[in-house]
């Protein structure tokens, strides 16, 4: 029981530092995590480590405003894409993410949410209730007063002094000067303990009945951490101990200073005691004894200040309780992600593009085609675009996910405003034995990803993953290439003399060739690479002053009069790849008027449209060829031209 109080003169117990004010508000961790959805699911699967995440306080009106709410806190993302906002007093707040480079925020959508964060999750004591011990270093050393009265959860309160040494007096009171706080107090030069114990009633404030409870403090996880707000103006030592029956219980032992920033007595000082540490004992200054704390059931909470070293301290508690973190945003952002590259022209035919003798080709319609809800079906279209003069095209501000570019099929129709792929065919050069070019998810840049699906141009799947992808910070996929190709048709005419008289016959040696590399085969070969041309003819128009002679030239001719000009066509049927044809032999008679004749030139022009343009109007402009004749007498200089065509050579993708 306790002894009736002594009088205790003390000296003014405020005159180390401002008091604390009482039933001051505890404050939890406001947590969450930031992931990055890397692979367009939906789910974020890596942490965003170094992401700035801010805390604003509201103004009242529930909604958010960078201009009206207070910022509160900022803190950058750890280890796992972790946040933490620590010390949080109640109140309402926004959690709001800062400058996302490269990324958009996913989830939350919309603005963001009010996040109400709670008071003290279980008050163990306010100290509301008047309780008072005094030791005095002339008379009795110790002092104790058992179950004092306590309506909050740790129910009756001890307290407990001891002077340890030196000359004056240590006390305690609660509810000191009415403002619910326990004031601890000495004169003069003392060093000692004081001590507040929760442990049921037991009539003893000088043992701990450690199963005097029966409190469950982690309640499930929803609790964090045993808070205290207290106040100091010296160097101390605070204990805080759990108990769990006989022999077990887990102590945090940590200096407390007015000078460190940690409890500097100011009113508004917090010592965080974080439930994890009593459990693993990894924090300096922390023990556990016997099994330790069962914080499910806890039977007795002690707090204990020591000022062994440290003479004439003074130290206030305004309120020990028990809170819980507030779980904030989980943050889900996307990498804004790129796809494109090049359509080219492929020489060769070798599925690769190889400058300066592979070059883009600028006009060409592709669509983009989006996997939405991942069945493979390939249901959304994203939109368009053109290749530029180089052939470069790209599409922009995209989620990861999985998409296909598909060729638009009017790239390859005459008549059509995009048609600059007519007569081409896709690559095949780096085709598997199963006709399909390589996979897009590759790195490998420069490489024909096109294949004939069902009469349509398109790539395979490629899978846009954040980060992973070639250029632009892991973010853009610059290796969806197109290769294409097609036949070449040439001719070479060589005149036998180059002088003639009036009267006299000249004869010209046509040689018509499919000048497209490859190994097809014969002119009879299927014409699944593009390359075989079909239905060849080769024209010849004659200028004026020389009359086709029927009898001396190779046969079959086809002998028709444009514009007062004899015009001589033979077709000659199908070209392979790199094949030449049969050499043909035109002869022609010079009128014998023709004395003065002035120079004439004999223009050619392609005729039919099958042969891709990108041929057909080459540099080397090699479907047309010239051959000058000079006449004696009179001199006169003809310029002849020959040039062919093909019809039906094949049927495009489109």
């Amino acid at each position: 029981m306790r002894r009736p109080a002594r009088p205790l003169f003390r000296r003014n117990p405020l005159r180390h530092f401002e008091a604390l004010e009482g039933r001051r508000l505890l404050a939890g961790d406001v947590f969450g995590t930031v992931l990055n959805d890397t692979d367009g699911n939906g789910v974020g699967e890596t942490a965003l480590v170094g992401q700035q995440v801010l805390l604003y306080r509201d103004n009242g009106n529930s909604t958010f405003s960078t201009a009206t709410d207070t910022l509160a806190g900022t803190v950058n993302t750890t280890a796992g894409g972790a946040y933490r906002f620590a010390d949080v007093t109640a109140g309402n707040y926004f959690v709001v993410l800062g400058t996302l480079t490269d990324r958009i925020q996913l989830f939350p959508a919309g603005s963001p949410a009010l996040l109400t964060v709670g008071d003290v999750n279980l008050t163990i004591d306010e100290f509301s209730s008047t309780q008072t011990v005094n030791a005095s270093s002339a008379g009795a050393l110790t002092d104790s007063d058992a179950d004092g009265a306590n309506s909050d959860s740790g129910g009756v309160r001890d307290l407990f002094v001891q002077i340890n040494g030196g000359t004056g007096l240590l006390g305690i009171t609660s509810d000191f000067l009415n403002t619910s706080v326990l004031n601890v107090d000495t004169t003069g030069n003392v060093t000692g303990i004081a001590r507040v114990t929760w442990d049921g009633t037991d009539g003893s404030a000088t043992t701990v009945n450690p199963s005097g409870l029966s409190l469950n403090l982690s309640n499930g996880g929803a609790n964090s951490a045993l808070q205290i707000r207290a106040a100091t103006d010296q160097n101390i030592t605070m204990r805080v101990r759990l108990y769990s029956g006989a022999g077990n219980f887990s102590q945090i032992s940590r200096t407390i200073t007015g000078t460190d920033g940690a409890v500097d007595g100011e009113a508004d000082e917090l010592l965080t005691f974080d439930f994890a540490d009593f459990l693993n004992g990894s924090l300096s200054g922390t023990t556990i004894t016997g099994t330790g704390v069962n914080l499910s059931n806890v039977g007795a909470i002690e707090v204990e200040l020591d000022s062994t070293g440290t003479e004439a301290f003074d130290a206030q508690l305004a309120i020990v309780g028990v809170i819980g973190d507030t779980a904030g945003p989980a943050f889900t952002v996307q990498n804004v992600m790129s796809l494109g590259n090049l359509v080219f022209l492929d020489q060769n035919n070798d599925g690769m593009f190889m400058a300066p003798t592979d070059t883009g080709i600028g006009g060409v319609l592709l669509n983009l085609l989006f996997d939405a809800d991942r069945n493979g079906s390939y249901e959304t279209d994203l939109g368009s675009q053109t290749t530029n003069s180089s052939g470069g095209y790209l599409f922009t501000g995209l989620a990861p996910g999985d998409y296909r570019v598909e060729v638009d099929p009017d790239n390859f129709t005459a008549n059509a405003t995009d048609n600059a792929l007519v007569g081409l065919f896709g690559s095949t050069g780096n085709d598997d034995s199963m006709g399909m070019p390589p996979d897009p998810d590759g790195a490998v840049d420069d490489k024909d990803r096109g294949f004939d699906d069902s009469g349509v141009i398109r790539s395979k799947p490629i899978t846009l993953v954040g980060g992973a992808e070639i250029a632009d910070n892991g973010n853009e996929a610059q290796n969806v290439d197109f290769g294409f190709w097609g036949f070449d048709l040439r001719i070479d005419k060589t005149p036998a003399t180059q002088v003639a008289v009036p009267g006299e016959t000249v004869s010209y040696t046509l040689t018509p060739s499919n000048v497209r590399p490859g190994t097809q085969g014969t002119a009879s070969t299927a014409d699944d690479l593009g390359t075989l041309a079909e239905d060849v003819e080769v024209v010849d128009l004659l200028p004026t002053g020389l009359t086709f002679e029927q009898g001396l030239s190779t046969p079959g001719a086809a002998v028709t009069t444009v514009s007062g000009r004899q015009q001589v066509t033979y077709s000659i049927g199908n070209l392979a790849a790199g094949q030449t044809g049969a050499t043909l032999t035109v002869v022609a008679r010079v009128d014998s008027s023709l004395t003065a004749a002035p120079s004439q030139a004999n223009q050619a022009t392609i005729a039919n449209a099958d042969e891709p343009a990108v041929y057909a109007n080459d540099v080397v402009n090699d479907n047309l060829d010239t051959a000058v004749l000079t006449l004696n007498t009179p001199a006169v200089s003809i310029g002849k031209r020959a040039f062919f065509w093909s019809t039906g050579l094949f049927n495009n993708p489109a």
